[in-house]
């Protein structure tokens, strides 16, 4: 076995948890795992961090992915400092439930799942035709319509580099938009190439007067 001279091992392994996480100075236990700062991963020990299920996640590939890249931004501002660091935002925090619920977005767990067809292993070796087939349009269409949005905004940060609205600004780690400088204009709608960015229709009063 070849042995590798590191400075420093991020540990990134899908096993079960154990009793405690790292040895010597490092170490961590569950309990001090599940305390972790939520915007970065780190723990008490500032040369810590940790992602994923290990800090009670949503136990979903794009939770762990999300919490990962907060993870790496924290310890790229925790190693050269927050004026040398990436000044890409990693995903916010998203707050008020899950991708399920969110506007635009329909969950649908009964329809089939379409795959494209195979040939039999006996019939590959018979011939030079493809493999795997590929799905019509109307199949793709309906798989690519399984996507939750899960991600948003994710290091997009197109409204406020390239859009210039004033009326946007970076709050907590997540992209505000200050109602008194917005004048409803919609473009920025237009713009989000992650349709993140919605009109919400003011109500009526009702009340009276």
């Amino acid at each position: 076995k070849s042995q590798v001279e590191v400075d420093q091992v991020i540990v990134a392994i899908g096993q079960s948890r154990g009793g405690s996480l790292l040895i010597g100075e490092c170490a961590v236990n569950w309990s001090e795992a599940r305390t972790a700062d939520k915007k970065t991963g780190r723990v008490w020990n500032d040369r810590v961090f940790v992602a994923g299920d290990l800090v009670g996640g949503d136990r979903t590939v794009t939770g762990a992915i999300a919490g990962g890249l907060r993870a790496a931004w924290g310890i790229d501002r925790s190693l050269r400092g927050p004026a040398k660091a990436d000044v890409r935002m990693p995903p916010p925090l998203v707050q008020g439930g899950s991708p399920a619920t969110r506007k635009g977005v329909t969950r649908v767990d009964t329809e089939t799942r379409y795959c494209p067809i195979e040939l039999e292993p006996a019939a590959r070796v018979l011939g030079f035709e493809e493999v795997a087939s590929t799905l019509t349009e109307e199949q793709a269409r309906a798989e690519a319509a399984r996507c939750m949005i899960c991600g948003l905004c994710g290091n997009c940060n197109a409204c406020l580099d390239l859009f210039g609205c004033p009326a946007f600004y970076i709050t907590d780690f997540r992209i505000e938009i200050d109602p008194q400088l917005c004048v409803a204009c919609g473009v920025c709608a237009q713009f989000c190439p992650n349709d993140a960015i919605y009109p919400v229709m003011a109500l009526a009063q009702s009340e009276p007067q």
